[in-house]
């Protein structure tokens, strides 16, 4: 794992990149499409970009980000999300294949769903996506899997927090510019929609902990913060307002008291029955999100 090469690394995960695998002294290129001036972008819709990308920096490793990840967006851009979920994946992968690397694709407890509310989705669960966004993902793993036959690895994270407020445009993070920010006392806040939160600090620390347990290592891994309920958005957002001191009325509401483009399911959350076994502990959702107000969030206000 000498070399990595990171597509759409301007995002949340991108951003722990160097914090990451700097520690393995890893020879790291994060490449990304939001600039283009950069000398490191990368639109990876564009086969030959990759390729010659690859062609020049000639990784062992490709950990691909590169996604739409706003659900009711994508449920608007059918044909854009689709190039950037799916089409991008064919690409890379096609190219991994051909010079025998090994790829990383992260992908999400979204393509999962259930009206029982307290449903726990392991690796094994076949998935039902119920959104596009989560059709165009878990097309993205299909193609994987019939591209490269094996030397790859699946990791599949469930609700996303990190970056910081600048970049951060997820639950977490636009939650907390309406505590600090907001004169409102009153917040509404979503209380029948399940999942699991994942810190892309330690989702990245997974791929990297996976890539390490041996070479040939290969397949799906769910690597979420450790749960042991479905959380909802009321539970993430009693301790955001508890942490940043901000003592807002949280009233709970159903999903439909919001008028989105994609409905929710009452589960997608995701739980690892191999990671463990492997000797990988992902911590505590709590532990997580309390590190992430206080060491980023709450330095930014």
């Amino acid at each position: 794992m000498n070399r990595v090469l990171i597509t759409g690394g301007g995002g949340i995960v991108g951003s722990y990149a160097k914090q990451v695998f700097d520690v393995d002294n890893v020879d790291l290129l994060v490449t990304n499409k939001k600039d283009t001036k950069s000398k490191n972008y990368l639109d990876c819709t564009d086969y030959f970009q990759i390729l010659r990308c690859v062609n020049e920096f000639m990784p062992k490793v490709i950990i691909h980000l590169v996604a739409q990840t706003n659900v009711d967006k994508a449920e608007r851009n059918k044909e854009q999300t689709y190039r950037t979920n799916t089409l991008s994946t064919i690409y890379v992968a096609h190219i991994a294949k051909q010079f025998d690397i090994k790829l990383v694709y992260v992908s999400t407890g979204g393509i999962f769903q259930s009206n029982d509310s307290t449903r726990l989705f392991n690796e094994y669960d076949q998935p039902c996506p119920p959104t596009y966004y989560g059709k165009t993902k878990w097309y993205g793993e299909q193609e994987v899997k019939n591209i490269m036959g094996s030397n790859f690895v699946i990791a599949r994270a469930g609700w996303m927090m990190g970056g910081g407020l600048e970049i951060d445009h997820k639950f977490v993070g636009f939650m907390s510019k309406i505590l600090l920010k907001s004169k409102q006392k009153d917040v509404h806040c979503v209380n029948d929609v399940f999942g699991s939160p994942t810190y892309a600090l330690d989702l990245l620390v997974g791929i990297r902990n996976i890539l390490n347990l041996r070479k040939n290592v290969t397949g799906v891994y769910h690597l979420n913060n450790g749960l042991d309920a479905p959380v909802s958005r009321c539970d993430i957002l009693k301790i955001m307002n508890d942490v940043l001191g901000t003592n807002k009325n949280i009233i709970p509401v159903p999903s439909t008291h919001f008028h989105l483009d994609a409905t929710r399911p009452p589960s997608e959350s995701i739980i690892s029955v191999k990671t463990k076994p492997e000797g990988i502990e992902q911590r505590f959702w709590e532990t997580s999100l309390i590190q992430y107000l206080e060491n980023e969030i709450k330095k930014e206000k």
